[in-house]
């Protein structure tokens, strides 16, 4: 028997494929009278998601480069985040990429507190926060990597540590 999608899932996914212009075609696939309660039901869905990755993560993550491989086995939750990210500029999903972006599990914290060498939870969710938008820019939905997320990621963070250090070693000189 083949998998069987519920037309919300089919909403859900063709949302993370196209973004917010794929509601009013998905309203006929979906019986949702208007696309504000489709799009309410795609956010709450959207969150169960973002919990069940989360939680996966609290089981499963060991060092922070797997956070992207367990990232690559959610490519649904992934898309639509992107097209969150993407539609940023509407109130609705800007608050929805603050609220699930700020979302880090202690195990993903910790892991990329370790990786990276880190001092501080502050500076480790403060570089996670900067990093992100940049990251996500650069996102193929079409070709979910783990090695190429990674990759991304890994550059951005390492670029913005060593600016840090740059920024602090010249306030430190110019203290003395």
């Amino acid at each position: 028997m083949g998998n069987m999608n519920t037309p919300l899932e089919v909403a859900y996914d063709k949302f993370g494929m196209e973004g917010p212009q794929s509601l009013d075609a998905s309203l006929t696939e979906t019986g949702f009278k208007n696309s504000d309660e489709l799009l309410k039901q795609l956010i709450s869905k959207h969150k169960i998601n973002t919990e069940i990755f989360l939680k996966t993560c609290e089981k499963e993550l060991s060092c922070f480069p797997d956070l992207f491989r367990l990232l690559e086995k959610f490519p649904e939750t992934l898309r639509f985040n992107k097209q969150v990210y993407l539609s940023r500029k509407t109130p609705v999903f800007n608050d929805l990429f603050i609220e699930v972006t700020r979302l880090r599990p202690g195990k993903i914290l910790s892991s990329f507190i370790d990786y990276y060498r880190l001092n501080s939870k502050e500076d480790a969710g403060y570089l996670i926060t900067i990093c992100l938008e940049s990251w996500f820019s650069k996102l193929d939905i079409n070709h979910i990597d783990a090695d190429k997320m990674f990759h991304h990621f890994d550059i951005l963070i390492k670029t913005f540590l060593k600016f840090k250090d740059e920024v602090e070693f010249k306030n430190d000189e110019a203290m003395h």
